[in-house]
């Protein structure tokens, strides 16, 4: 193949499509206009030659990773800085910097922290110097122990180029003007008075939530992007002998693993605009004094961002896996994905430990106030929307029967003289599912309203339903056990399997077109197996040609054996 040539099976694959998919990259952005302010934005960077690497990612030291990031950020503020507004650069700037980076904190954390928990007198102080990082802040906690010493913890999993570390405090005395006071206040005599309301803690968090849906959204569409293109690239075995090999995305198993994914990116895509707009509507609530919208987003957006970077990771070793022992190799940019995602599985592990999903009444009372929830028994036989729409009952109906059983179990234990907090630790187990079903329900419901009444034409829309009816089956197909207690019956798995066959069928054709229009550029996907082009094979050989061990002759099997 000649060298800037494209693979003839992605060309093949990509006439075959049958929408547009610039339609759709429309609307995963949110409109034309985003995405074409995303792709002038995105050739700052791209047609920029500080920001390409001679050498991958994967081959750097720990501290070469960490100073090339540093370095990358200080460009990356540079431009922001020229741009009538800086904060629209950061999501594209984040996408080519592939191990985090060193201040992605100060940005996502600490300046909202700044803006909604620091009176007037303290934003004053500090913001415009940490707007211009003039100061960097972190997040600093102590689980470590106390003292005053500050170090690195040394290499993790994934996210090399962010510095975590440790802080220790030992009589060490906080000015009382350093502590943020908007909300809250310490009296100069060491009172402490709270906020007039413990929800007006809510807001940075909740804020990194939101966000944190959009990366979930962006890396399991950059995993998919990656598998697909390779499987349709990718020829192994033959599935009628003497007929040659086939592409790997012809295999049906190879379908079932990637394509209901392609359904939890459009569902997380909608999912993130809907919050973000609950989360702005909350905020103007809260400059009115309106705290009421505060507990209800609260609680949604815990357990989505729990159950959500579960799924994603999830997705994204499932998009690994698929691509064989080549998905094992680091240059295939799957493991950082999957590195980068599983992180968010680990620090907020404390959302599954602590389901408070089931404990807020106020965000499911329409779900414990309900006395009864008929549903209406599987029908295989409907078509369309009609198909698609009967299977939000059965999530409802689901989350129902499971909030209700958690619910009451704390309740019955409570009774029996157990405290509460003995109650809820028995209670977990059933506490952990009633949130899964709750949040899964509350995913299928909004994923089915986003594409309803997004202004699509119908050829896409009917391409795009499918992808959704796919997901929700999906779901239902892979936790039987979760659905049982909506009425779910054997004969449902049977007919249910058969309509996955058929839409499995319908999407083929659709794959690749529909992983194109997440419009990924190849410094973004940062993956010889993903690239636009297909050359997979030339790319993995120009890729390992790059490794330090092949730059030189290896001594050490003279000295070594």
């Amino acid at each position: 193949m000649a060298s800037g040539s494209v693979n003839p099976e992605l060309v093949r694959e990509r006439a075959a499509a049958t929408f547009n998919i610039r339609e759709l990259t429309h609307l995963l952005d949110g409109g034309s206009e985003k995405t074409e302010r995303r792709k002038e934005l995105e050739k700052l960077f791209h047609e920029d030659p500080e920001f390409r690497s001679n050498v991958p990612q994967c081959y750097l030291t720990y501290s070469e990773a960490y100073a090339d990031a540093l370095q990358k950020c200080l460009k990356i503020y540079q431009k922001a800085m020229v741009l009538s507004d800086p904060r629209e650069i950061l999501t594209v700037a984040d996408a080519i910097l592939h191990d985090s980076t060193p201040v992605h904190v100060h940005f996502v954390m600490f300046v909202p922290a700044l803006m909604g928990h620091a009176n007037e007198e303290q934003q004053a102080k500090w913001l415009s110097d940490a707007l211009t990082m003039k100061i960097v802040g972190s997040y600093a906690q102590t689980e470590l122990g106390h003292g005053i010493t500050v170090g690195e913890i040394g290499p993790k999993m994934g996210m090399r180029a962010a510095d975590n570390g440790f802080l220790k405090l030992d009589h060490v005395r906080i000015p009382r003007e350093n502590m943020l006071m908007k909300n809250a206040q310490v009296t100069k005599e060491g009172d402490y008075i709270k906020p007039a309301s413990d929800k007006l803690n809510y807001g940075t968090m909740v804020f990194v939530r939101v966000l944190l849906l959009d990366m979930f959204a962006f890396n399991i569409a950059r995993a998919c992007t990656i598998a697909i293109r390779y499987s349709a690239v990718r020829r192994q075995s033959e599935i009628t002998p003497g007929q040659g090999e086939c592409q790997i995305l012809d295999y049906q198993a190879q379908q079932y693993k990637l394509f209901p994914l392609l359904g939890l990116c459009h569902a997380l895509r909608g999912m993130f605009a809907n919050l973000m707009e609950l989360y702005k509507q909350a905020n103007q609530d809260l400059e009115q004094g309106n705290l009421q919208a505060l507990p209800e987003l609260h609680a949604i957006s815990s357990g989505l961002k729990a159950f959500c970077s579960d799924m994603s990771a999830k997705g994204i070793e499932t998009c690994r896996l698929a691509c064989g022992g080549h998905g094992f190799l680091l240059i295939s940019g799957l493991p950082r994905l999957y590195a980068t995602t599983v992180a968010a599985c680990t620090y907020l592990l404390k959302c599954l430990a602590q389901p408070h999903l089931v404990s807020n009444k106020s965000a499911f009372r329409f779900l414990l106030e309900q006395s009864t929830l008929n549903v209406t028994p599987f029908n295989a036989k409907l078509k369309g929307q009609a198909a698609i729409r009967q299977l939000i009952p059965f999530y409802r109906a689901a989350a129902y029967k499971h909030v209700h059983r958690a619910h009451n179990k704390v309740r019955s234990l409570v009774s029996t003289g157990v405290t509460q907090e003995v109650a809820w630790n028995q209670s977990q187990v059933d506490l952990i599912i009633a949130s899964r079903a709750t949040i899964y329900y509350y995913m299928g419901l909004n994923y089915l309203d986003w594409l309803e009444h997004a202004a699509i034409s119908e050829q896409l829309r009917e391409v795009l339903m499918r992808v959704c009816h796919l997901y929700l089956l999906h779901g239902i197909y892979e936790q039987p056990g979760l659905f049982l207690v909506a009425g779910l019956r054997d004969e449902n798995l049977e007919e249910i399997s058969g309509i996955i066959t058929e839409l499995l069928k319908s999407l083929r054709p659709d794959a690749v077109a529909l992983v194109d229009a997440f419009d990924h550029h190849d410094m973004v996907l940062c993956s010889a197996l993903g690239s636009y082009d297909g050359r997979v094979y030339e790319r993995m050989f120009e890729s390992a040609l790059k490794a330090p061990l092949n730059k030189t002759q290896v001594p050490f099997n003279e000295s070594l054996l």
